[in-house]
């Protein structure tokens, strides 16, 4: 089984044990739809049962089986939680998980490798990809710079003209 962070513990929620989670997904419906998840407890992945998940202006709320107070909620503030990479929800045709996209090498049309992504920035309205190679640089997710994404041979193909046009490199 392979394990995706999904989210980290922010803070007990109530007297009951419920927590409050910063998500690390799309949305709080994905954070908010695995019946199990898990926790690193001195040094152990630990899996949870979700007894009830809810959402609530964007925040997700989890009840845990065996976290039945606030003393214990309390004590998983600030660990991250994982899920089983089977049980995230099935992306539409040319959607990836970003998980999917780090480590990819980045090559152009003709076949120049330009070096491999290492990280996905998501704070604007497009998605921006860092690449390190024999020049670190970073590009937004555009179609028309994207001309292939195959997960399964790990290449990202861009349009070397296209790239030229917004990539932003490092000194």
């Amino acid at each position: 089984m392979e394990l995706a962070e999904i989210g980290e513990v922010l803070k007990p929620q109530g007297v009951k044990g419920e927590i409050k989670i910063r998500h690390f997904c799309d949305s709080a419906e994905v954070a908010a739809g695995f019946h199990t998840v898990y926790l690193m407890l001195k040094g152990v992945q630990t899996p949870f049962d979700v007894l009830k998940a809810r959402e609530d202006k964007g925040s997700v709320f989890l009840t845990l089986k065996g976290i039945d107070d606030r003393d214990k909620a309390e004590a998983l503030r600030g660990s991250i939680l994982y899920a089983d990479q089977r049980a995230f929800p099935r992306l539409p045709e040319n959607s990836f998980y970003i998980r999917d996209l780090i480590g990819l090498a980045v090559v152009t049309e003709k076949g120049e490798a330009l070096g491999r992504i290492t990280e996905v920035l998501q704070h604007g309205a497009v998605d921006v990809y860092c690449v390190k190679g024999e020049k670190a640089f970073m590009f937004p997710a555009l179609k028309r710079v994207m001309l292939k994404t195959d997960i399964a041979a790990k290449e990202m193909v861009l349009d070397k003209a296209a790239l030229s046009e917004v990539a932003v490199y490092e000194d």
